[in-house]
């Protein structure tokens, strides 16, 4: 199984407060605390009770333990500093696994976005809501928790002001009816208030939610009025849905098995998108007579804004894992994949049709140097972005599993570079690896997105991790004060 009624609705529930210590008084923690939700919106507590921060510099000089941490660099192009932890969140005593990270705004105030969800058989998922302001440590403005529901992704649309969650759920629970083919994927939009806390009317939150084809929803991106949704395995493809109401079908385009992630490109770079990206694993699903999946090639497939595939690039065959985690990141006419055991592949994105769209790849690391096993190590997330206070340098993250988080060199902009795939025609990712950060036995890298000098990572059992990472040139050492509460 993928872990990986319908139109505008307030979940039913009474509303349940529960009073704690906190200080001096007792405060209402949840909100919300009914059969489908529990939520909470207060800073305070969040701040307090789930975020442990820190300020404190990492040695990338070289080799060192750090804590639960190895680092190792064997070059210093950059300053990194742990900043916060995050807790992750527990459900019915679960712990949650990190499952996907997005972010919207700038370096003086911005927000990530974090979800979680249960492995196993269990459906509990989270939703963090993450403010980060120059100067201070992030708070969690809103912490929101699934408990029918495994949350895959989150994105958001700053027009509707809303999240888009990509979810998992029981289709016998939620009496789907799977013969026509609704085994699970499920979408979910939840409207923010304008200091982007969850809305909450009547007290229930304000939410939409809409079975989907398919298994489960993977990845999402905004298409102008338009969420896209990849959804697999068999059965799956790409739903459409509108960002105002998403019960509305704006199509389905069927026929991609294994769907796992999409992305919108601007390959010419005028502010407006020309079409999307969708990666298609290689699960085309099981052989009841071998009693083995079927695999076919990996692709990485181009649409224009309506839906018409343009071309298709097709990634060895040697990419075979089932049931992954990938990720698209797109860079003006470069799109960077994370593509499981295939490890990490640059695409030109103009170019999709000709074998030459392969910049390069990235394999993933020897999983020996840690006593992993190659199935442990793969690339869940890449994210590309120029260095904080650099004007020549750019970094590349890997998210390899419980190998941590890798990082590799570009020696150009690459936010103010037009053309990318010509500044990356020559690049060779094995003269610019500079290290990596290993999170400790066990823990896993799932997600990674670095923006306005702000590493995210998320893991399999240890939350979230905030990094700064900035320019080894930055002449002002950052400081964090603690954030003021509403």
């Amino acid at each position: 199984k993928m872990k990986f009624k319908h139109f505008l609705y307030l979940m039913p529930g009474a509303l349940l407060v529960l009073f704690f210590m906190f200080g001096c008084s007792t405060t209402p923690i949840y909100e919300v605390d009914n059969d489908n939700f529990a939520l909470i919106n207060n800073e305070a507590w969040l701040y307090n009770s789930e975020v442990e921060t820190s300020g404190e510099e990492l040695d990338t000089s070289g080799s060192k333990a750090w804590g639960s941490f190895d680092i190792s660099f064997n070059k210093s192009i950059f300053i990194m500093y742990k900043v916060a932890h995050i807790k992750s969140p527990t459900v019915d005593g679960n712990t949650l696994q990190a499952t996907d990270v997005a972010i919207a705004g700038d370096g003086n105030l911005s927000y990530a976005y974090v979800t979680y969800a249960m492995a196993g058989d269990d459906f509990y998922g989270c939703t963090d809501i993450l403010q980060l302001k120059k100067g201070y440590f992030p708070k969690i403005k809103s912490r929101l928790i699934t408990k029918t529901e495994d949350i895959n992704s989150v994105t958001y649309d700053s027009i509707s002001n809303k999240l888009f969650l990509g979810l998992h759920v029981d289709p016998d629970a939620y009496g789907l009816d799977t013969s026509s083919g609704y085994h699970g994927a499920y979408l979910r939009s939840i409207e923010l208030t304008s200091s982007k806390k969850v809305k909450v009317s009547d007290d229930n939150i304000v939410t939409q939610g809409v079975e989907l084809q398919s298994y489960a929803a993977n990845d999402a991106a905004i298409l102008n009025d338009q969420v896209l949704v990849p959804v697999g395995a068999i059965g799956g493809g790409v739903e459409r849905r509108d960002t105002d109401d998403i019960s509305v079908n704006d199509g389905f385009i069927s026929g991609i098995n294994d769907t796992r992630a999409v992305a919108t490109y601007d390959s010419d770079n005028d502010g407006s998108p020309d079409g999307f990206l969708v990666y298609q694993g290689p699960d085309q699903g099981w052989d009841d007579t071998n009693g083995e999946y079927i695999h076919s090639d990996p692709k990485l497939i181009k649409y224009d804004t309506n839906g018409n595939e343009l071309a298709a690039f097709t990634f060895p065959s040697s990419i075979t894992q089932d049931e992954s985690k990938s990720t698209i990141e797109v860079h003006g006419n470069v799109a960077f994949v994370a593509a499981s055991d295939g490890g990490v592949y640059a695409i030109d994105i103009d170019n999709m049709g000709s074998p030459e769209a392969e910049l390069f790849n990235i394999p993933n690391p020897d999983p020996s140097l840690f006593g992993l096993t190659s199935d442990k190590v793969t690339a869940n997330a890449v994210t590309v972005s120029t260095l904080e206070g650099s004007s020549d340098k750019s970094v590349i993250f890997i998210a390899n599993g419980e190998y941590g988080v890798r990082a590799f060199e570009l020696d150009f902009d690459i936010d103010g570079t037009t053309d990318v795939a010509a500044a990356l025609a020559s690049y060779d990712p094995s003269a610019n690896e500079l290290g990596y950060v290993h999170l400790g036995t066990g823990n896993s890298a799932n997600s990674v997105l670095y923006r306005n000098g702000y590493l995210f990572v998320g893991t399999g059992r240890d939350g979230l991790n905030v990094f700064y990472v900035v320019d080894i040139s930055f002449g002002i050492k950052p400081h964090w004060a603690k954030p003021s509460f509403k």
